[in-house]
């Protein structure tokens, strides 16, 4: 869900911070550099990994 606020566009050639959301539980894990805009994209933090996703 993005919205103005979490979507932001930088300066051409000016690196923007994108910020890692687990899927399952929502928490903040992390953020990287990208160019273009800001926002949110998803991952999964390593609680739910092994949670939902149990190796066998």
């Amino acid at each position: 869900m993005e919205n103005s606020e979490t979507r932001k566009e930088q300066p051409e050639g000016k690196k923007a911070i994108m910020k890692i959301v687990c899927a399952w539980c929502r928490k903040e894990i992390g953020e990287k550099e990208v160019e273009g805009e800001s926002g949110i994209t998803h991952g999964i933090c390593d609680e739910c990994l092994q949670k939902h996703l149990p190796k066998k």
